[in-house]
Formats: C-alpha cells, sequence, structure tokens
C-alpha cells in the first residue's frame, strides 16, 4: 500500500495535540492543515513546517484520511464531506449531536466501505486497557467514574457530550452488559444556559451500576475510576495512568465482635503509553487492514445513545 496521506481539520487545543503525534509517525505523509481561523492555520503550518489549506474540500481531496478536531457542531458536516469523497475519518467525540445524524453516519461509512473511528481515547489510555483485561465481571459489583475540571480550550456543547461521554464509554466496555435504567441531575450554569456539571446513575442487567460524575467547575483536575468487587476495591488514576488495588482480607476470628477486617494494598506496575498515539496509530492500521476499529462509529453511536438519554433525564427534572 502506497503511504498514507493525512490532513488534519482544526488546529486549536486539540487539532494541536493531533498535529504532535502525527508529525512523529512513521511511514505516513502529514500532507497539511485546515481551519477556519487562516491565521492559526499559518501559525501551525509553520510549527510543523507543512501546508495549510484554504479550504476543507481542498484538504479532503489532498488526504487519503483525515483526523477532524473542530468544534462538535460542525463534526457531521465536515464527516459526511469526508466520507462522500471516499476518505477515512478519526473525528474527536462526541461525533455527532444527535442520533438521527449517527445513524446517517453509520449507514454512509458501511456504504462507501471507509474506516470511520471515534477519538474516544481514553479506550487508549494504558490504565483503562490494565482494568479491562483484570477485572472479573462476575464480581464486580459497582464503579464510579469522576472526571473534574476546568477545561482550557474552546468547548460548544455540555459537559455530558464533553466530558462524560468519555465514562460512559469506559462503563459500557467494563461492564459489558446491556443497560436496565439511566438517571441524571445536572447544574446550569446561568450565563451560557449549558449543563456545566452532572451527575448520572446507570443500572445494567447483571445487576451491577456505576456512577459518574463531571464538572467543569471543579478547580481540582481528576480523572479517577472506581472498580467494588467482591474481594478487591480498584483505583485507577487516569491522568498519572496508576492503579492501586486494595485485597480484603478474611475477617478476625478471634471472638472480638464486631469481626475486624483488614487488607492489603497492591500497587501496580502499567506501561506509560501515550494514548493520542496509541489512537491514532490504531487508527491508520484499521486503514491498513480495513479493520473495524476500535470506538467506530456503531459502539460511538450506542455511547451517544446513552448520553443522550442522560441529558433528557436532566432536562426533564428542570
Amino acid at each position: 500500500m502506497s503511504t498514507l496521506k493525512i490532513g488534519i481539520a482544526g488546529v486549536g487545543s486539540m487539532g494541536f495535540n493531533h498535529c504532535k503525534v502525527v508529525q512523529k509517525m512513521k511511514n505516513i505523509q502529514f500532507i497539511g492543515v485546515y481551519d477556519i481561523d487562516r491565521n492559526r492555520s499559518l501559525q501551525i503550518s509553520k510549527t510543523f513546517s507543512v501546508p495549510f489549506f484554504l479550504s476543507y474540500d481542498d484538504l479532503i481531496n489532498a488526504a487519503d484520511a483525515v483526523i477532524i478536531a473542530v468544534p462538535t457542531s460542525l463534526h457531521y458536516s465536515l464527516t459526511r464531506r469526508a466520507i462522500e469523497k471516499g476518505k477515512h475519518v478519526l473525528v474527536e467525540k462526541p461525533f455527532v449531536s444527535s442520533m438521527d445524524e449517527a445513524k446517517q453516519i453509520v449507514k454512509m461509512a458501511e456504504e462507501a466501505s471507509v474506516i470511520v473511528q471515534v477519538g474516544h481515547i481514553e479506550r487508549f489510555n494504558p490504565a483503562f486497557i490494565w482494568l479491562s483485561d483484570n477485572i472479573n465481571p462476575q464480581d464486580m459489583i459497582s464503579i464510579e467514574a469522576r472526571r473534574l475540571g476546568v477545561p482550557n480550550r474552546y468547548i460548544d456543547t455540555d459537559v455530558i457530550l464533553d466530558v462524560m461521554i468519555h465514562d460512559i464509554d469506559i462503563m459500557m466496555q467494563l461492564m459489558n452488559s446491556p443497560l436496565s435504567s439511566v438517571s441524571g441531575v445536572g447544574y446550569y450554569k446561568e450565563n451560557n444556559k449549558q449543563l456545566e456539571a452532572a451527575s448520572a446513575l446507570l443500572s445494567f442487567q447483571n445487576g451491577c451500576f456505576a456512577s459518574l460524575l463531571s464538572s467543569r467547575l471543579a478547580l481540582e483536575k481528576k480523572r479517577s475510576i472506581y472498580v467494588t468487587e467482591k474481594t478487591r476495591f480498584l483505583k485507577s488514576n487516569l491522568l498519572t495512568k496508576e492503579i492501586t488495588i486494595h485485597h480484603k482480607t478474611l475477617p478476625t476470628q478471634d471472638n472480638i465482635l464486631p469481626p475486624q477486617h483488614s487488607h492489603i494494598i497492591e500497587n501496580v506496575s502499567i506501561s506509560n503509553t501515550e494514548p493520542l498515539y496509541e489512537e491514532i496509530k490504531h487508527f491508520l492500521h484499521s486503514i491498513q487492514s480495513m479493520q473495524s476499529p476500535m470506538a467506530g462509529v456503531q459502539e460511538a453511536a450506542k455511547v451517544l445513545e446513552v448520553a443522550l438519554k442522560i441529558k433528557e433525564q436532566i432536562e426533564n427534572n428542570q
């Protein structure tokens, strides 16, 4: 196969990160960038010594695949146009804003036989990968996720589609069970009428439940997953890529009432790979092998559906 030509649309905060990673990739050609802000395009063009394109159509015409890192409101339009031209797409999450748009993109991608991957980057976080490989669904009781912090980038969507959607995806992967119910509460910031903090409870048919807390108001940055099993409690820091396991021991049998419980703490060593690099590498491999990617549009549509149900629950409770 000839060298893949990769272009990047949108070079804000996330697009800049994509540029840094793509420039390090081997056996591809980074053909250039496009951004509606021409000055920003020129700046990034100089930084990475690549061309900048005057239009999105010019970019996708020159590329084999495109990475879309524009505001959410533009995801559907740009993804659709790339698919129509037979281009492979890696689009940031959420890949669209509605289920109607999601169904259209799924259908178009299948008919065009192109790879469309969604940027659920935590799938490639070594801490999540370790959890996925090592937790026992039969022993699981609950999972809790906390994703907090004030953003430092432009945002045109609410905290659920912007932030919580990562943890919804994580929960659905770790639980591997159909949902039975969804509920949510949230806080709207007065000046923008957007959800800035939200909490959700997901119940699954296997009897387990998941609690999610996401906030763009909290001054402490946190990305944590807590898993409660019958004999273990696991803490995962997705920022530092650290895992701590509390192993439950048998209670004392020396007639002390109540019985005394203790536990053993284990710190797990995991690889410190860069999730964005692994995500883009997986995208390129999916193109080269023409195999369905992790976090393809069909899976991402299911995650989006849950996110929209949580939003609907919160809106109905206002």
